[in-house]
């Protein structure tokens, strides 16, 4: 971001349809206590990259002059931890409500190779190619977030209907931006940063041990604003831009279905 506060470039990553497994573990110590642990890892998706600069000025998104675009993306490293616990403020009959507080940690990293553009030179958008079939971007983003929220349940025979919402304004985020073939680094931080995220679950129990269920989980890590290092492998010369010359963001929604066993 220049000094003007306009955009000079803007980097999209794209995980569609991943297969994740995952695990949930909760103890209860006391009838009005429960402690969770969860986390989740990708195994498989379908992935793109398209990278944008605005070398001209920014004059809107649809002024860039540069873009590229690789549907050869793999999803080398996804993953999520979760650390909470859960405080029964209210029950009454089918109905609990509990207070929430946790942290968070999620992390991905991708890799896009070939791919092809279309660059401005003495023109506008006026040359267009491939790239070679080597590693072209190497991305990866981590957020570590402590939260707090609210969470409900609902029972009606053998089903329970759970929600639950979860904020954060404490948000701690870094990301490393490797392109390979000008073998340049931008490392950049992001804090403090918002994030907001929401639970819609439903349980069946089969048995009194037993339960299939069934989950929506969404997750929106608002942009972020940071600052940036910039490393030249070539020459060695490192450039610090301040904070607000980055910022990063992300979104996540995950649908899955589980069998639940209590012991």
């Amino acid at each position: 971001m220049p000094g003007d506060g306009g955009k000079i470039s803007q980097l999209n990553w794209q995980i569609d349809n991943a297969a994740i497994v995952g695990a949930r573990i909760a103890f209860q110590p006391r009838d009005w206590l429960t402690l969770r642990a969860s986390g989740w890892s990708a195994v498989a998706s379908d992935n793109a990259m398209d990278d944008f600069d605005w070398l001209a000025g920014y004059q809107g998104f649809d002024s860039w002059t540069h873009w590229s675009h690789s549907s050869r993306t793999s999803l080398a490293l996804a993953y999520q931890l979760d650390l909470g616990g859960a405080v029964r403020i209210h029950a009454e009959g089918p109905l609990e409500i509990n207070a929430l507080a946790g942290y968070r940690f999620m992390t991905f990293k991708m890799n896009d190779r070939g791919g092809h553009y279309i660059y401005s030179e003495n023109g506008f958008r006026n040359q267009a190619g491939v790239f070679p079939d080597g590693l072209g971007i190497a991305y990866q983003q981590w957020w570590h977030t402590p939260y707090i929220g609210l969470g409900g349940s609902y029972t009606s025979g053998p089903v329970k209907i759970i929600a639950e919402f979860i904020t954060s304004p404490l948000v701690m985020g870094r990301d490393k931006d490797h392109h390979n073939m000008r073998d340049i680094v931008f490392k950049e931080t992001f804090s403090p940063s918002w994030m907001v995220g929401a639970t819609l679950g439903i349980e069946y129990a089969v048995t009194d041990m037993l339960a299939l269920t069934g989950r929506a989980e969404y997750q929106n890590y608002f942009e972020a604003k940071g600052s940036t290092l910039m490393i030249d492998g070539d020459d060695g010369v490192v450039t610090k831009i301040p904070k607000p010359g980055a910022g990063a963001g992300m979104d996540t929604l995950i649908l899955s279905v589980g069998l639940k066993a209590s012991l």
